[in-house]
């Protein structure tokens, strides 16, 4: 590459990573799972419960968004944001976000293709956090150092205030998430 051609790319690769910008197919985004179970008190004060799945998530948010086709919307948790997105179309543009996370401690592995992470949990647009979830991140690399996989297996722990003449209510579960590519697949590294 001619020296004056090797300036422009370094100062536009600069200038995106600055910004922040990334092409659509680089986004990292990985299909997620989420089931909970919501557990709240009924008029008799008894307690109820309730399970929630991704299904009924994509439904809530497809609803506050007005949005009543809901071919083509999908759960994904987006690894640049730390946060569970409802996507819609192949573009995958974000529909909503339920769930942001904020790591409180990581632990890696020395070859950071394993983390155990302890995250809080933050609902919505709620900038107060309710929750935590702890997990496990398992990450693949390539021959370039290029993320090629990843996983998650975490606990989910929230709580969502009473509101009008709902109960507060805690939630508790499962959240996974991953590529394709490394489902299945057992890594052990630590």
């Amino acid at each position: 590459m001619r020296p004056r051609k090797l300036h422009i790319f370094t100062a536009v690769s600069i200038l995106y990573v600055s910004l922040g910008l990334q092409s659509s197919s680089a986004q990292p985004l990985f299909r997620a799972k989420f089931n909970v179970v919501a557990i709240s008190t009924n008029q008799n004060g008894k307690l109820v419960y309730h399970p929630t799945s991704s299904r009924q998530l994509i439904r809530e948010c497809a609803s506050h968004q007005g949005i009543t086709n809901l071919a083509g919307l999908q759960l994904v948790f987006d690894l640049s944001s730390n946060a569970l997105e409802v996507v819609s179309g192949t573009n995958q543009t974000v529909v909503c976000t339920p769930f942001t996370f904020q790591d409180s401690v990581s632990l890696a592995s020395t070859n950071k293709k394993k983390v155990e992470r302890q995250a809080w949990v933050f609902v919505e647009t709620n900038t107060v956090a309710t929750g935590t979830l702890t997990a496990t991140e398992q990450f693949t690399y390539g021959s370039s150092n290029q993320l090629t996989g990843y996983r998650l297996n975490g606990h989910i722990q929230y709580t969502v205030a009473q509101s009008g003449s709902n109960s507060s209510k805690i939630y508790r579960g499962v959240i996974l998430a991953g590529s394709r590519s490394d489902q299945g697949e057992d890594n052990d590294d630590q």
